[in-house]
């Protein structure tokens, strides 16, 4: 990952040519860098190297996407959305998106961009690339993530089917009930996240607040307020 960031940003230098300002697609840039880690990961190869099958699952999916609008074939959906879904999906295209939103708010936000920027030359130096270890000590720069995936989360809502009888809480759930959890809109929910809740914020106090909310999330509780419990 750091040999990819580093092939990047050295592509972003030539390119500037020594201007002060320049433009760049940087949302088509961090397809191509999500696409080059996992060509490496996958394939052991760089993106130019299997440039051509991330090229085939874009018209993939541009035909499945028509496919399922148009007509049913039993099976297809999932035999081919599915795994377009994981290797395709969650491994490029949610990461781009993703690291997009990153850069739009720090751009948006140049006091907590050069915050961020003090924090990683703190811990990483001028010159040393992160490791694994670093990373976790990057408080601020990990609130800024938390933050953009809350505001832009990658999964916009989620479907779950009960296969067994439950009980949540004072709900009875028969089997083979479907819930729909509307995560984007649980995000920005003013009742959870205040007045400013469609703003980007990484006060500690807003912070925390997003940590509770994290740990009701997993714990269940989400799920039970969904449908409607006390």
């Amino acid at each position: 990952m750091a040999g990819s960031a580093q092939r990047m940003l050295e592509q972003w230098k030539e390119e500037n040519e020594g201007r002060r300002v320049f433009e760049i697609d940087v949302h088509k840039q961090l397809h191509n860098f999500t696409a080059d880690i996992i060509s490496r990961v996958a394939f052991g190869n760089s993106y130019d190297e299997c440039k051509r099958i991330f090229q085939l699952q874009d018209e993939q999916m541009h035909h499945v996407s028509r496919a399922i609008w148009h007509i049913y074939i039993p099976g297809f959906r999932y035999e081919i959305v599915e795994e377009c879904k994981a290797f395709y999906f969650v491994g490029k295209e949610t990461g781009a998106n993703f690291l997009t939103w990153v850069l739009i708010l720090l751009a948006s936000h140049a006091d907590w961009q050069e915050k961020a920027r003090e924090e990683v030359i703190q811990i990483c130096g001028q010159q040393h690339v992160p490791d694994a270890e670093d990373l976790g000590k990057l408080n601020l720069v990990n609130m800024i993530l938390y933050e953009t995936l809350r505001l832009y989360p990658s999964v916009m809502s989620l479907t779950r089917q009960t296969c067994k009888n439950i009980k949540l809480g004072l709900i009875n759930i028969p089997a083979g009930t479907q819930h729909y959890i509307p995560i984007l809109a649980i995000h920005h929910d003013v009742k959870i996240w205040g007045e400013e809740a469609n703003e980007f914020n990484t006060a500690q106090d807003f912070q925390t607040q997003r940590s509770i909310w994290l740990h009701l999330f997993h714990s269940g509780w989400v799920l039970e307020s969904v449908l409607g419990g006390t």
